[in-house]
Parts: structure tokens; sequence; C-alpha cells
């Protein structure tokens, strides 16, 4: 109407009367052979595409519509679904199935709560804690089975399986064996979980002169330092948002773990150390 309509009047005028910028209208003129609505449809296409890669290409319909509303961008959810499998976006949506979680639900022998008792570790091996997470993988969910000291942080024992079973934990604090060499009984810290209160893994705790402590059923804070050590984990080790194979998963996991997070990441709550850091100078202290 605007085009049909300038000769007459003047094209600021036709704008304002339609509730349009000038530069839209010049913007849409500008490009032949096209209707009005097919360069919306590529504007909006445009900014699809950019919130879509802003979210790491995670994002599908629901959260592009909500972000672009965000930016005042108004539009329909057809439209946006439209424009996406035209532009071969798709998001990433959770297909598979929940992953295993922790089963308190058993008649497997609970354990107090010392962890609540006692008093924050001094030194190294006084207390350790020890839960699982769970990785998504080309092959579906791996679980992570980690063994953290409380007094540094320092995971001294982890293992990596595609099943959440009581296999999965005793191997991780069997490989945290060889540093629980204290002369005094550590507290093992768990949740109720029935991988850690299986006969196996309670039979390989009394091997290592363990007391087995838990948390109290709906709680856990007593574990907040593990679940913060995960939360950096995924946040932090950037490999994990790519679909890997569980192989290549286990040798980020690794180059994390032990070429990052024990040597060289800093903690603020040991004084700027990595935790080894912070483990050999509370030895170098207590030696001299």
């Amino acid at each position: 109407m605007i085009k049909n309509q300038e000769s007459v009047h003047s094209v600021k005028l036709l704008c304002e009367v339609c509730g349009i910028s000038q530069s839209s209208y010049y913007r849409w003129k500008g490009q032949k052979g096209q209707t009005a609505r097919e360069c919306e449809d590529k504007e909006l296409s445009t900014e699809i595409r950019k919130s879509w890669e802003n979210s790491r290409c995670n994002y599908g319909r629901p959260r592009i519509l909500t972000d672009l509303r965000k930016q005042g961008i108004s539009t329909s959810g057809k439209r946006v679904s439209r424009l996406m499998k035209q532009e071969g976006i798709e998001g990433r949506y959770n297909r598979r199935k929940r992953p295993m979680v922790t089963d308190s639900r058993h008649g497997h022998r609970i354990s107090e709560n010392k962890l609540k008792k006692a008093a924050f570790p001094t030194q190294p091996r006084q207390v350790i804690v020890t839960d699982t997470t769970y990785v998504w993988t080309d092959q579906g969910w791996h679980y992570l089975a980690t063994v953290m000291d409380l007094f540094s942080r320092e995971i001294i024992g982890w293992a990596f399986s595609s099943s959440n079973d009581r296999h999965l934990v005793c191997k991780a604090l069997w490989n945290a064996s060889s540093e629980l060499t204290g002369n005094e009984k550590i507290i093992h810290h768990s949740d109720r979980g029935s991988t850690y209160c299986s006969d196996k893994y309670r039979n390989l705790m009394k091997a290592l002169g363990l007391q087995s402590s838990m948390s109290a059923k709906g709680y856990c804070y007593d574990n907040a330092h593990m679940e913060s050590f995960f939360g950096s984990l995924k946040s932090e080790c950037q490999t994990l948002e790519t679909l890997l194979s569980p192989q290549a998963i286990k040798l980020a996991l690794f180059d994390y773990i032990e070429g990052f997070y024990n040597t060289h990441r800093i903690h603020t709550a040991l004084e700027g150390h990595s935790p080894r850091e912070f483990t050999r100078k509370t030895a170098g202290c207590a030696a001299g």
C-alpha cells in the first residue's frame, strides 16, 4: 500500500499511518520479489538462529519463543516452529529415560549419621564422603562415583560405568584405598542408597577399617561438598557438553579430575590452593 501511494503522499506519513518504521519499509522495498511477510520471516529467522546459537544449540521452540518475547519480539509458536524447520534448527530434548538415581527404599541396614556429631576434619584422611552422579554419552546414561577427602576436597578415588550399582561404588572406594592409610578409623559418609548399604560395599568398608556414616532421610546437606564438586565438574568440563563415546568421556573426566581439579583448581575455602597443594601444605606445617 505504501509503495502504491508513495507518489501521492510522503513515505514518512504513510509509515506512521501503517505503524511501521521507514527503515523497515525501505529494507522491504530493497528485497526484490519478496513480500513483506517473507522479509519479516527472514528477519525473524535470524533472531531465532541467534537465540539457538546463544543457547549452545540446546533450545527448542518453547525456549526460543520465550527468549524472543523477552527481547520484545512478538510472534507465535507455530511461526517459530515453521521457521526452525526451514532453517534446519532443532533443540536438544530429553528423549532418553530418566537416569537411575539414589534408591533408598530397600531392606538393608542404615548407619547413623556420625558426620553430624563429628567436628570438621583438621587433617587429611579423617573423613571421606562419596556420591554418584550421571553423565550422558552417545550410548546413553553412564555414572560417575567419586570419593572425596572432606578436609582437602581432593578426589582420591573414582570410577565410571554404564551401571549405577554396587560394583561401581566398590570400584571407586577400592581405587581410593591406597590413600586410606591413617592410623585412626576414618569416617566414611554417604547417602542411604542401596549401593552403599549393600553387603558387598559394607564388607569392603570393614576391610579398610572405615566407620560407616549416612545422611538422615531427605537431608542432603551433609554431602554438600560432593554436590558442589559435581556442579563444578559439569560446568567447567566443557567436553561433557559434547555427545561422545563413554571412552572419550572417561578420558575427559580423568583430565578434569587428575589434570585440573586435584592439582590446579583454586579453592577459596582452601586459602587459594588446589586440593593437593593444600594437603602438602598441611603436611609440611604438621612436620614443622
